[in-house]
């Protein structure tokens, strides 16, 4: 059977399982946050297709982090307004 990936829903989790322990270390949420952010995942205006493929490309890497999927459409709304407003 297929899973999210294209593959079989067992190797999904491997996968999934490699990706996040990966990204779960101090330097790895490090390395993470600037993949995303060289990615343009935080850029407002994405003016050419190289940088919207990119900024998909950050989104491909949370999907295999299993963050960034339609079953945590609720879950990731949530955690979003968790995150403080910076004041200017």
């Amino acid at each position: 059977m297929l899973g999210v990936f294209g593959r079989n829903k067992d190797k999904d989790k491997d996968i999934v399982k490699h990706y996040r322990n990966t990204f779960l270390s101090p330097s790895g949420k490090i390395v993470l946050a600037h993949m995303l952010t060289e990615l343009g995942l935080f850029d407002q205006v994405l003016d050419t297709e190289a940088e919207k493929v990119r900024a998909d490309y950050a989104k491909r890497i949370l999907m295999l982090c299993g963050i960034w999927l339609p079953d945590n459409i609720e879950n990731v709304i949530e955690y979003l307004f968790k995150v403080p407003v910076k004041e200017e």
